[in-house]
């Protein structure tokens, strides 16, 4: 029974996961102005040399990428465009306010009071008047998660490149790169002229297929 319920969470935890994601892609119209003909073919190549076997990990995901969009992946002698990626985690510090109650004075009262047989009894009462409500500082950490991509033609000129980053208290980047990687490619080849924010959910297709064989 606790292995079921531990697997609803789960799964509702999953189905409510989202992620912001800033895109800013670049492109240069004269050599494509329409984009990337379909069909191009592409060599990937990882910058990224800390870690060779997520490296990998994100270079299958781009080749599943490309293919979902038409292209393929060659050999550099053989493809159309060269894809370099890289990808980093940088963690970071804030300070915000948070509100704390002050309590106010407090008084102590004593005295003494009679029963319906006349007997006395002591008494001691405390009374606690008035508070406030003060902001104190709060030092927190966040991650900046971003995952950039570079294309080049035959004769090493950049053509395209997208970068996409999100920031966080999620310091697992294998954990948000699909979500980068499908914003990043919801514009590849094309030109955003700014950064665009989108919201991308765990439901999203694209990332639902990415996450088949992960």
């Amino acid at each position: 029974m606790r292995c079921l319920l531990s697997l609803i969470l789960l799964l509702l935890t999953i189905a409510c996961t989202k992620y912001h994601v800033c895109t800013n892609t670049f492109v240069d119209s004269k050599a494509i102005p329409c984009g990337f003909p379909q069909g191009s073919s592409f060599d990937l190549i990882s910058l990224n040399e800390e870690n060779p076997l997520f490296s990998k990990e994100i270079g299958f995901k781009i080749e599943k990428l490309l293919e979902g969009q038409g292209y393929s992946v060659l050999y550099k002698d053989r493809a159309d465009y060269h894809l370099e990626y890289d990808f980093h985690i940088e963690k970071s510090y804030g300070k915000t306010y948070v509100p704390s109650f002050v309590p106010g004075r407090t008084y102590i009262s004593c005295g003494r009071f009679f029963n319906s047989r006349g007997r006395s009894s002591h008494f001691i009462g405390q009374t606690q008047i008035g508070g406030s409500t003060v902001y104190v500082p709060y030092r927190y950490s966040y991650y900046t998660r971003e995952i950039a991509l570079t294309v080049y033609n035959h004769s090493n000129d950049p053509v395209w490149q997208g970068c996409a980053v999100s920031s966080g208290k999620n310091s697992d980047l294998r954990a948000v790169a699909d979500y980068l990687l499908v914003s990043l490619f919801d514009y590849f080849g094309e030109n955003t002229h700014q950064y665009v924010s989108t919201e991308i959910s765990a439901k999203n297709p694209t990332v639902l297929r990415l996450r088949e064989d992960s």
